[in-house]
């Protein structure tokens, strides 16, 4: 693919020194932060707009620009039109990079498999691109980058060498994952589950539900693969399977065995919804072409990352585990599940931190959650936020004990003052990013001291 391709997929709205001889590769960059060496496009945002800073691009070694035509004034405008390198002007730089990116995929010769849904996204990638890289070349979303910029630049990264390309799509509003599915054309879907997450903005579970269905948009749509009570997704392709749970789940500190299709395999994790996640992988595996020896070797060097379930021994002897990166009751009441399932320890204790979105419908899903979980751990520290009194109160009416502290500080000192890191002690830790609670635990781990991943 060249770059003069470039005047045919666009809607250009002016075009300056487009020579042929001096066009960059067929590579682009949205971040003047970055090393430029290709096209640098200007893309515009809420809060940001990225033509802005077409000079730092320049200055970083942008060799052409794709810029907002109504974002420059007209002095910058005038310097555009010297410069010795290709000038794109357009109406909508994000549409642009979109577009770039859905022609760039059409040409690559590779599965393109999206991945989509209220919680797991990312665990059932991560999963994913560690049961197959031995055997694809992949190309996966990174951080993230699950965003209306983020999937065309994970799209932009893969080549004609890549064999799988997996691309993760998130959403806060209907029309969103549409938008996505009609810049990465998936030809396998994957609907991890419909829960409550972005309940406060859609309003309801049957919202959710439609609007991660809009990955049926895809015209390359081949094969779906949906939860198997899942009752408010209808696909629209008569080729889908439904992924159900594991069964014989024996479960011990940093490791769960377990049974899928007739099969045992074994993972690296407390947590069984890694292991639910772990399930929907397999079944992709299979269509893929892997055997289920190949599946089981890969499953078994999977680890879970910081804030995704990473497990953390201390020097004390106490096991942290960190759910540091987002939360909402549903995954808190996993959580909380796995670490009653945990044998051998002595005290579990949960840290609760704030769980931002959940709208009007937060006192339903707070009281649903307190029913589910009181009981099953010795403590529960809520760390102060937003209806956090509320939750207080809930749990109280289950004779569930619970704290609630102020500040991150406070709570070090109490699971200090307490001797609650003692040797068998287990402390989960999961709240919304606002919560920060990543903080609260790398000041534990200064304090304690632990050991390294692996040697726990």
């Amino acid at each position: 693919m060249q770059s003069f391709e470039l005047k045919n997929i666009l809607e250009i709205i002016e075009i300056f020194n487009f020579k042929e001889e001096i066009l960059p590769k067929w590579e682009f960059s949205t971040d003047t932060r970055e090393k430029q060496d290709s096209w640098f496009i200007g893309i515009k945002g809420k809060n940001f707009d990225g033509t802005l800073f077409f000079k730092q691009a320049l200055e970083s070694g942008a060799k052409g620009l794709i810029l907002n035509i109504n974002s420059l004034n007209k002095t910058d405008y005038e310097l555009c039109k010297t410069l010795n390198l290709p000038v794109i002007f357009v109406k909508d730089t994000l549409k642009a990079y979109q577009t770039i990116a859905n022609h760039h995929r059409k040409n690559l010769n590779c599965k393109v498999i999206g991945i989509t849904g209220s919680n797991g996204k990312t665990t059932v990638k991560e999963i994913l691109k560690t049961c197959i890289q031995d055997y694809f070349k992949v190309v996966a979303t990174e951080a993230n980058e699950n965003n209306e910029i983020g999937v065309a630049k994970t799209i932009l990264r893969a080549d004609k060498t890549t064999d799988i390309l997996i691309v993760e799509m998130g959403m806060r509003q209907i029309g969103e994952i549409k938008e996505l599915t009609h810049i990465a054309e998936p030809e396998i879907a994957v609907i991890t589950n419909i829960g409550n997450s972005h309940i406060g903005i859609l309003g309801s579970k049957k919202a959710i539900a439609n609007a991660k269905s809009e990955i049926f948009y895809s015209p390359q749509l081949k094969f779906i693969l949906l939860p198997k009570d899942e009752k408010l997704v209808y696909p629209k392709s008569s080729k889908h399977i439904f992924f159900g749970t594991a069964e014989k789940l024996e479960i011990y500190e940093n490791k769960i065995n377990f049974v899928y299709r007739d099969h045992e395999f074994s993972m690296n994790t407390y947590n069984h919804s890694v292991i639910n996640n772990a399930c929907i992988v397999i079944d992709i595996c299979k269509e893929l072409g892997l055997n289920y020896n190949q599946i089981k070797q890969g499953l078994s060097l999977f680890s879970l990352t910081k804030g995704r379930g990473e497990i953390i021994k201390l020097n004390s002897g106490a096991i942290l585990l960190d759910e540091s990166y987002n939360a909402n009751p549903d995954s808190m009441k996993i959580l909380a599940k796995s670490m009653s399932k945990i044998p051998n320890s002595k005290k579990k204790i949960l840290i609760m931190g704030e769980m931002a979105e959940l709208g009007e419908a937060f006192l339903d899903l707070y009281k649903e959650m307190v029913e589910e979980i009181s009981g099953l751990l010795d403590l529960i520290i809520l760390q102060n936020g937003e209806n956090q009194e509320i939750l207080k109160e809930l749990f109280e009416r289950k004779k569930q004990k619970v704290l609630l502290i102020n500040s991150q500080q406070e709570i070090l000192e109490y699971i200090q003052n307490q001797k609650l890191l003692k040797e068998n002690n287990i402390l989960g830790f999961k709240g919304s990013r606002i919560a920060k609670l990543d903080e609260l635990i790398e000041k534990i781990k200064n304090e304690v001291g632990f050991l390294l991943p692996n040697l726990v």
